[in-house]
């Protein structure tokens, strides 16, 4: 009788340290990819996902909540650096190498508006289960990109 592999039940998450944390922050900050839009916007999903447990979305609109076109188009540019192939970052190869199953995917339209994905699938169908988050202009300025809680001042 074949053996059928079993589905991972989707409570499950593979265990990421604190330290492991504070390395992909690092690196995020040292890309060479990377706006301070997207460094700040990476580290609030990081931090709200509770350590890549829990998976959330985030949507970024002109024109609310003190966002200008500016911002979303350039944070998309660099988010898109990040992921690619073709650049520096290669942040899905780090995410990989941290250990967890989670992967960052977004998309936009011409709003414009940026909608990011930090779950254990790309673009997930059943966003369900995802915690919505929301966060201003003033308050994603805010997000510490300079400590990433690696090497200790």
């Amino acid at each position: 009788m074949t053996q059928v592999p079993q589905t991972q039940d989707v409570s499950e998450t593979k265990k990421v340290t604190d330290q492991q944390i504070a390395a992909l922050k690092y690196l995020i900050f040292q890309s060479q990819d990377a706006n301070d839009w997207a460094k700040r916007i990476l580290v609030f999903l990081l931090d709200k996902s509770e350590g890549l447990k829990k998976e959330v979305t985030l949507t970024l609109k002109a024109r609310k909540d003190g966002f200008k076109d500016i911002d979303i188009r350039d944070a998309t540019k660099s988010l898109d650096q990040m992921l690619s192939g073709n650049c520096y970052t290669h942040l899905q190869e780090i995410m990989v190498a941290v250990g967890t199953d989670f992967i960052l995917s977004f998309n936009t339209d011409s709003g414009p508006t940026l909608i990011l994905y930090l779950a254990r699938e790309s673009y997930p169908t059943n966003r369900s289960n995802l915690s919505k988050l929301e966060v201003s202009e003033v308050a994603l300025r805010l997000v510490d990109i300079e400590e990433s809680g690696l090497y200790h001042r």
